[in-house]
């Protein structure tokens, strides 16, 4: 009996979590904006490939949201470098989920967003101070509150008037944030020749899940024992149609098509 009662809570909370995922969805793509969730293992190279890719885009505007169990320290950076950037601390918690990106999207004003009307107590949230706890002791916090504070109230939660991405940075795990969605149109997936050429073998589901897979530090690959033919197998078995892009964070190299391919995206929306 315990165990179906399990189950059943387990049930509901996905249930809730996908269908405030797709009013994100639906309410970002219909305003030009295109999310994409990228996943990746702890130093995979997840906010650097954002700098590289924000570099090359031509035609939309790029947006941040960092997620990170602890800390702000890519936060900073990015927004050191004028990308508007806000940041989510789980506090524990291996992924982030719709609830947490539907009231940061609402924070921030994107798109006219107001968030989903979901029973926020049956999460124990609650909003103060510009800092959110939702029922995963989440804490979002504001890194770009100088950008809301220049405008009055409703010129800060106006609609986006320019094709945008906004990219949300899961936090650093295979396993968790492949289970969740969180509205996106796009599933990101960076690997690393770093990890080895087994992890589609060993975390399938993400692999499976990925609408674009970006294999990083390819320039380290004379000096491992990589095997890319065996990397390469791994997806097709699971994903034959997946694109899979090589590049470099380091030099930059590859991810003018990356950009491309991300703003076709958005342009189709």
């Amino acid at each position: 009996m315990h165990d179906i009662r399990k189950i059943d809570v387990m049930e509901g909370i996905m249930d809730e979590n996908d269908a405030i995922a797709e009013h994100i969805k639906d309410h970002m793509g219909s305003h030009g904006v295109l999310v994409v969730n990228e996943m990746g293992a702890p130093g995979a190279g997840k906010t650097t490939v954002i700098k590289n890719i924000v570099k090359c885009l031509k035609t939309v505007k790029p947006y941040v949201i960092e997620g990170d169990i602890e800390s702000d320290i890519d936060t900073q950076d990015l927004n050191s470098l004028g990308i508007e950037t806000y940041q989510i601390n789980t506090f524990g918690a291996c992924h982030l989920d719709a609830p947490m990106v539907d009231h940061m999207i609402d924070h921030m004003g994107i798109a006219g967003h107001h968030g989903h009307h979901h029973d926020e107590e049956s999460h124990g949230a609650e909003v103060e101070n510009d800092h959110l706890i939702n029922h995963q002791h989440a804490h979002v916090h504001d890194h770009a509150a100088e950008h809301l504070h220049e405008h009055e109230h409703d010129e800060a939660h106006a609609a986006v008037r320019e094709p945008s991405i906004l990219f949300i940075e899961n936090v650093g795990n295979l396993v968790c944030p492949a289970e969740f969605s969180i509205g996106e149109h796009v599933k990101m997936l960076v690997s690393t020749v770093t990890e080895g050429s087994d992890k589609p073998y060993k975390y399938p589901l993400a692999f499976e899940k990925a609408d674009l897979i970006i294999l990083n530090k390819v320039d380290l690959i004379p000096y491992l024992d990589f095997d890319e033919e065996r990397f390469m197998r791994g997806i097709r078995a699971l994903n034959k149609e997946v694109p899979v892009f090589k590049v470099s964070g380091r030099n930059g190299e590859g991810f003018e098509e990356i950009a491309a391919w991300l703003e076709e995206k958005a342009a189709a929306l």
